[in-house]
């Protein structure tokens, strides 16, 4: 995956504080706190401190209402959903090198550009990844390549071999492929039906076959797909990006915005914008 633009060293202001209130050791937090350093100065608030914070971050809600801003920060479910609005899955930061997400469009051009078909469909079984265009299994080092041009991918899963299904479905979002899986390994890991993927309501791999074929057809449902079920495996494991959204809601006034932002949508630093707003401010 391209690193997001981090902002350029030398700045004359200092960074504003974050300060950080924990109930628990704050383990989990550590991966967003490491990513927030490049665009503020993360303090564990202890009693009797005598930093000024700007905005403050929670791993869980707090009993009172705070008057700067916040936000809470946690992998506990029940956590976020108290938290509503202001609530910010924790990412551990896990991120596979050379992952990048690929829409639907550029996917289509990628496709065309090389004679690879309309809408190939690869596939993950007990035995292995499979391309539709392809036989036999895939070896290793052509896998991300299939799911960085596939039209569609499939992820099926029986019984005992959830864990290794569900870092196929990991795998394939980390691509933006548009994804289909069963209803019960949906609800498993837990994605949303609809929204992050699309399911077949018959475990059965021709049913998912099926509903594959149909998702290749709605280019308007497969870019809807491949959009949001990137951006929850992101919140999941992704901490550069979640730096940079946090930040951007918490200290808009003391962040760049522009580099925020970029660094929000992953923009690589070597991208043309990134070049010309660099350009622009000097």
């Amino acid at each position: 995956m391209s690193t997001p633009a981090r902002p350029p060293g030398g700045g004359t202001g200092a960074l504003p504080v974050l300060g950080v209130q924990l109930s628990g050791s704050g383990a989990e937090l550590v991966p967003l706190l490491a990513e927030l350093r490049a665009w503020c100065r993360p303090v564990v608030l202890r009693p009797g401190h005598e930093v000024r914070p700007t905005a403050l971050l929670f791993d869980a809600v707090p009993a009172a209402q705070p008057t700067l801003p916040w936000a809470v920060a946690s992998g506990d479910a029940a956590v976020l959903t108290a938290a509503g609005s202001r609530g910010v899955p924790a990412p551990d930061g896990v991120v596979p090198t050379g992952a990048a997400y690929v829409p639907p469009f550029v996917r289509s051009r990628l496709r065309a550009v090389r004679g690879l078909g309309a809408a190939p469909v690869v596939t993950w079984t007990t035995a292995g990844w499979v391309y539709s265009e392809r036989a036999g299994l895939l070896a290793e080092d052509l896998v991300d390549t299939a799911l960085g041009c596939a039209a569609v991918a499939v992820v099926e899963v029986a019984g005992e071999n959830l864990a290794l299904a569900s870092a196929a479905v990991e795998r394939a979002l980390a691509w933006g492929a548009p994804l289909v899986v069963s209803r019960s390994l949906c609800s498993a890991l837990p994605l949303k039906p609809g929204e992050h993927v699309a399911v077949a309501e018959d475990a059965a791999l021709a049913a998912l076959a099926a509903r594959a074929a149909e998702l290749a057809g709605d280019d308007r449902a497969a870019s809807r797909l491949s959009w949001q079920g990137h951006r929850w495996w992101e919140d999941r494991h992704d901490a550069v990006r979640t730096a940079a959204a946090l930040a951007l809601s918490l200290l808009p006034a003391t962040a760049r915005p522009a580099d925020l932002r970029m660094a929000e949508l992953g923009t690589p630093p070597d991208a043309e914008i990134h070049q010309r707003w660099n350009a622009r401010r000097l």
